[in-house]
């Protein structure tokens, strides 16, 4: 037998163990349980849209107990939906929970303009913008002067302007 023949079940028996080790990487999550998830996670936002809270909060924690990656944006959803009426805590705890996603940072900004557009000074002076909004800069400059913190304020005003 040539040597080349002879090298062919050994290269066989290397593609085959090299193939089981990357099955045995891959994810081992059926199909069938995100397409469960995922109608789990429409069925919640359709009970948060109707009022239906309680079954809302339900679905809401199955799906964050599975690790179901959009399960922070359903409570992006709860808090957008009453925006006027979160407290500093639970946005506080909102941003260290879920921080890391993009709508995070969006929601924190909707939430200190509608604190500048109800005039309340003292949750924008006690809540820094992020980043370099420059609308929520502004407001909380606005409100440093109103809670009476004028000459830091001024300080911050040129490199904004």
């Amino acid at each position: 037998m040539p040597a080349r023949d002879r090298r062919r079940p050994q290269r066989l028996i290397r593609h085959l163990l090299l193939i089981a080790l990357f099955a045995a990487l891959l994810p081992a999550t059926p199909a069938v349980a995100s397409d469960a998830a995922r109608e789990q996670y429409r069925q919640a936002l359709r009970h948060l849209a109707t009022g239906r809270l309680a079954d809302y909060a339900a679905l809401r924690d199955a799906l964050a107990d599975a690790d179901y990656p959009l399960a922070p944006y359903l409570d992006y959803h709860e808090l957008s939906r009453r925006l006027d009426r979160v407290t500093d805590a639970e946005m506080a705890a909102f941003r260290t929970a879920h921080g890391d996603i993009p709508a995070a940072r969006t929601l924190y900004a909707r939430w200190l303009r509608r604190a500048g557009e109800a005039r309340d000074w003292r949750r924008l002076a006690a809540n820094p913008p992020e980043g370099t909004d420059a609308t929520a800069r502004c407001l909380r400059l606005r409100a440093r002067l109103a809670t009476g913190d004028a000459a830091a304020a001024l300080t911050e005003v040129p490199p904004l302007w």
